[in-house]
């Protein structure tokens, strides 16, 4: 027990998760006390690479998971305070469609060349990278109806590239590349970026500007 009150809780999993991957409910409880409950999606090496989180279309309520295109589950959204999404060693492409409002996403990338689409936020998404070559693409065509919460990427130790997509998008943007990205559209998102190598903007219809400076990467902007 911390000097808070707080208790630290270390389970082993089954090891048949790391292949098979799959989505759970997960919650701790100790002496008559449960934990609030997350939702964790393990991707399988060797199952499919390719995972996504959205709401579920038969059930608007619901978080969903799927692996490839078939459901691996779907719980209710509201009982969750956090997702976590952990990729294999095998070189994941994982997309975010929604995460809601009251679901801050964890994403932690295994050491193979992974791809993360991040298309629609309500919470926060951070992303970890490992030593593999990653690739984050945001926006989903159009950042300010789909990004409504804060990203995040630090790309870890291998070469790493972010795009932003608001090829879509109407509104008038100025958007700043020094070093980081800001999108004067929306002046309440923050898109924090460390450990990348290079970035590209696909920019939307509204008459835009891009302004380009002090930045060390390899940048490209349309």
């Amino acid at each position: 027990v911390g000097m808070n009150g707080s208790t630290s809780v270390q389970f082993t999993l089954p090891a048949a998760l790391a292949s098979v991957g799959g989505a759970f409910k997960v919650e701790v409880s100790g002496a008559g006390i449960s934990s609030k409950p997350v939702f964790v999606v393990f991707a399988g090496s060797a199952t499919t690479t390719n995972y996504t989180m959205r709401t579920d279309p038969g059930n608007s309520a619901n978080l969903q998971a799927l692996a490839g295109v078939s459901s691996i589950g779907s719980f209710t959204a509201s009982q969750f305070v956090g997702a976590y999404i952990l990729g294999s060693n095998s070189g994941d492409t994982i997309t975010i469609n929604d995460n809601f409002n009251n679901i801050p996403t964890l994403v932690r990338l295994g050491t193979g060349n992974n791809t993360v689409n991040v298309n629609g936020t309500g919470s926060t998404v951070s992303i970890l990278g490992s030593s593999g070559q990653d690739g984050v693409n945001i926006g989903g065509g159009n950042l300010v109806a789909n990004i409504t919460a804060n990203v995040s990427f630090d790309g870890g130790s291998g070469t790493n590239s972010v795009s932003f997509d608001d090829s879509s998008g109407s509104a008038s943007s100025t958007y700043t590349i020094n070093g980081g990205f800001s999108d004067s559209a929306q002046p309440s998102i923050s898109y924090s970026l460390s450990n990348i190598s290079s970035l590209s903007l696909l920019e939307g219809n509204g008459g835009n500007t891009a302004n380009i400076s002090g930045s060390t990467l390899s940048v490209s902007a349309t």
